[in-house]
């Protein structure tokens, strides 16, 4: 009787147990076409947020070139002309960038092109830049706020220099815990 009932229980386990790899699949699949459709999303987000950073910066570059070449071209001189391709060559370059991360690394993953700390940095530059461009058609002293990119960079970096400074001294003093629990031991 013992023998008759451990064998029902074992095919009754078996029959529960392959319900339960089924089910765990499915929930796998669904997982996956969950992680697909976000990707999908995420793409879609990409593409249409690369398309507008395109127009808009084409669309930037000539207003530029028509206010400054065309209306004010008496002084669309050699700096200025200079300054107009730096800026087309930035676009070109932050293009790239954004495109390069846009791509998906696997079917279901695809990063934003708004996130991440390189890409925020990289967005704040080309808001200044476009600003930069729009305004400077007004007036060359606009270009000095491209100042406010390397005081920026130098002030993070430095302050990250300074925290590091700090956390290596503080780790190799002894605090004033350490000192008295020392101290009892001694005793």
């Amino acid at each position: 009787l013992y023998v008759v009932k451990t064998k029902k229980k074992r095919e009754e386990g078996s029959i529960e147990g392959s319900k339960r790899k089924k089910k765990g699949k499915n929930r796998t699949k669904q997982r996956r076409r969950m992680a697909n459709a976000s990707a999908k999303k995420q793409s879609a987000s990409n593409e249409k947020g690369i398309r507008q950073f395109l127009w808009i910066s084409i669309g930037i570059s000539i207003f530029h070139l028509l206010i400054r070449g065309w209306l004010r071209s008496e002084e669309f001189n050699g700096w200025n002309q200079l300054a107009f391709v730096s800026f087309c060559l930035f676009y070109g370059f932050a293009y790239f960038m954004i495109n390069k991360v846009a791509k998906p690394q696997s079917q279901s993953s695809v990063e934003s092109i708004y996130g991440g700390m390189i890409m925020e940095y990289l967005w704040d530059l080309i808001y200044i830049s476009w600003f930069v461009s729009l305004t400077s058609c007004l007036s060359d002293k606009f270009y000095y706020l491209l100042l406010v990119i390397p005081c920026y960079a130098i002030f993070k970096l430095s302050s990250l220099f300074y925290k590091n400074i700090g956390n290596s001294s503080n780790q190799s003093m002894p605090t004033s815990s350490e000192d008295e629990k020392s101290k009892r031991k001694r005793r």
